[in-house]
């Protein structure tokens, strides 16, 4: 069983985060990764993200970086070149949906 299909298992959907360990061209071939899984936010994670978003938005981040890893390279939490990446990366992770609200 891959590491994907055993997050799968244990937490339901997860998202693959792949950050370039340098900076050429995404086009490279030669190309290293450091991969990186996570689950998706719970509303308690959300809560304690939102408290920091005006303070600190990296704080805000950091909180759902941290609450949501599951497996994969620790280095993108640890190290900070990784962290910034990861940090516009993370957006993607919560899907909100819009709803309507009409008087009558």
């Amino acid at each position: 069983m891959s590491i994907e299909e055993q997050l799968k298992a244990k937490y339901g959907e997860i998202f693959e985060m792949k950050l370039p360990l340098d900076d050429k061209k995404p086009t490279d071939e030669t190309k290293e990764y450091a991969i990186a899984y996570f689950k998706k936010p719970d509303r308690k994670v959300l809560i304690a993200s939102a408290a920091h978003e005006r303070v600190s938005p990296l704080k805000s981040k950091e909180t759902i970086l941290v609450n949501c890893f599951v497996g994969g390279d620790k280095r993108v939490i640890e190290d900070d070149d990784l962290f910034l990446a990861a940090c516009i990366a993370i957006d993607d992770i919560v899907d909100i949906r819009y709803g309507e609200l009409k008087k009558k």
